[in-house]
């Protein structure tokens, strides 16, 4: 594939409407086509790659880094590497604390920048997907 994948979701998304949509008449299979159409929707956004998206994810986990004394990744400039190594960081403080008892042995504080880094990194990727649009099914 030489196009963006973007494209390539496009282009099937527009035959679907051009081509096929003017041609069901049953209202069933309607429904399921525009539902389909949905999903592609959603795939054509998720398969955007974003530079904010990993900056807000890498945000939140350098800052709950920082929070639990660790040292966030720079990645040298590369914002891939930065969240990349954050991660990978952020996985094994976590697998530190579950290894020590976990939440039994877990001081609130630490629970609450656990949570709020975590809580903080999914919303920066869930702000991004579209809710279903049920009414357009139907």
């Amino acid at each position: 594939m030489t196009l963006a994948l973007t494209l390539y979701f496009d282009a099937i998304r527009s035959s679907m409407k051009a081509e096929v949509l003017p041609h069901v008449q049953h209202e069933h299979a309607r429904s399921q086509l525009l539902g389909a159409l949905d999903v592609l929707d959603k795939l054509s956004a998720l398969s955007d790659w974003s530079p904010a998206l990993q900056a807000e994810q890498n945000a939140a986990l350098s800052q709950g880094l920082s929070e639990l004394g660790e040292t966030p990744e720079t990645g040298d400039g590369e914002p891939a590497e930065a969240l990349a190594g954050n991660e990978t960081a952020f996985a094994r403080v976590i697998a530190a604390v579950f290894a020590s008892g976990g939440d039994a042995a877990l001081p609130a504080e630490t629970e609450a920048i656990i949570h709020k880094s975590l809580r903080a990194y999914l919303a920066a990727e869930r702000s991004r997907i579209a809710a279903a649009n049920y009414s357009a099914m139907t």
